[in-house]
């Protein structure tokens, strides 16, 4: 319903009555503090802090459906911000800026946002929580780097790679050592997971949350493996070198997608090549795609039964979506403009993408089947990752 409205003030996400939806104004959601923004009738506003603060008012035009949380520049402050896109509201929300950040995650389990804040040397995990007291956002983690973070999809967990020490000089390891933490919430109490002798550089939750898939090095050869939170011992999914990066399980947890990478590749540079699918019951990986191409990003559908994936197989990137059960594929969208990191809706109605025009990044949706393409309005420039989210986590009053 337009004009609804949901007020977050001070550091943390907290719910006041609605306001008439006069002007547009930002969500505020504290994280510390270095900059409280309020744009509305009146421009913005800034107060210096030591990390993100928000203090504005959040004007909706809807109370359902689904939305993203974006990565985007804040312009007139030179700074990266979290960004809400409401695609049924005038213009999009900004939920913290930081100096930089270099990753986040929305935790549905929790209703918080964790983001990565990097100055200078270190990294910081950070965490603002919905509903919290004002006491603004909290560090969990304070490391020299900090990278890879993923909410779980059951369960108050996140899990991220926390680098070890300097990088390492070693040729043959292909990347820094890093270990796997999984932190719960909202205690912030950790783990490590281990996989003795393997550098782990990739990873992707189960969907009960209980293991891990992992990509790893050792040797100079890549390993695909799962590893499980409750201590029993790593498996080795792949008896062979496998260079496949494990991206997202399907709904079920029988199948692992992931793009498979050229196996001379380094950790920050993987080059995708194909994408594979494991079977966990067959212990068994199918490819698809063709020699020479490059094609990666999968997203299953919520049934389990597609998965959408990009490939730049006739010289442009597309996407393009696999009938898993019959291994057919077909080009979701012929027009020429590239697409990008494509992204089932949780719903199963869209799917999400970057389009590359004139030089810029654009968040657009289409239907599975091909049809209903449309360009999301009022987005942020310089557009970066993205997230789903349910819009009703922001309605007032949940409803």
């Amino acid at each position: 319903m337009a004009g609804r409205a949901k007020r977050l003030t001070g550091s943390v996400f907290r719910r006041v009555p609605a306001v008439p939806a006069v002007c547009v104004g930002l969500l505020v959601s504290v994280v510390g503090a270095i900059a409280a923004v309020g744009v509305g009738c009146g421009g913005s506003q800034q107060r210096s802090q030591e990390h993100a603060s928000f203090d504005a008012t959040l004007n909706r035009g809807s109370t359902d459906g689904w939305g993203w949380l974006a990565k985007a520049p804040v312009p007139d402050r030179g700074q990266d911000g979290i960004w809400l896109i409401d695609p049924t509201a005038p213009e999009p929300t900004l939920l913290l800026s930081e100096k930089s950040i270099s990753a986040f995650t929305w935790s549905r389990q929790t209703q918080a946002l964790l983001y990565v804040s990097e100055r200078q040397d270190r990294a910081s995990l950070r965490v603002a929580e919905m509903g919290a007291p004002q006491t603004g956002s909290r560090e969990l983690d304070d490391a020299a780097r900090i990278h890879f973070l993923r909410s779980s999809p059951a369960g108050p967990y996140v899990a991220y790679l926390r680098e070890l020490g300097p990088r390492s000089t070693d040729p043959g390891s292909r990347g820094p050592a890093a270990e796997l933490v999984v932190r719960e919430l909202p205690a912030g109490t950790s783990e490590t997971i281990e996989w003795p002798g393997y550098r782990i550089h990739w990873f992707a939750w189960s969907p009960d949350s209980a293991s891990l898939a992992v990509s790893a090095m050792r040797e100079g050869q890549w390993w695909l493996g799962r590893l499980y939170r409750d201590g029993r011992p790593p498996e080795l999914l792949v008896s062979e070198p496998f260079s496949g990066l494990p991206d997202w399980w399907s709904p079920d947890g029988k199948l692992l997608a992931g793009g498979l990478v050229d196996r001379m590749a380094t950790a920050s540079d993987p080059q995708w090549t194909r994408i594979f699918i494991y079977d966990l019951g067959r212990r068994q990986y199918s490819l698809y795609g063709g020699l020479g191409e490059t094609a990666g990003s999968p997203s299953w559908s919520p049934e389990g039964e597609s998965l959408v994936f990009m490939s730049n197989r006739d010289g442009s990137w597309q996407l393009y979506v696999l009938d898993v059960a019959y291994g057919v594929e077909r080009v979701l969208d012929g027009s020429e403009y590239e697409k990008w990191y494509p992204s089932w809706s949780p719903d199963g109605r869209q799917i999400a993408f970057k389009r590359r025009i004139h030089g810029r990044m654009e968040l657009c949706t289409i239907r599975p089947d091909g049809s209903g393409f449309h360009v999301v309005p009022n987005q942020p420039g310089s557009l970066g990752a993205t997230e789903w989210i349910s819009l009703s986590v922001f309605a007032q009053d949940g409803k």
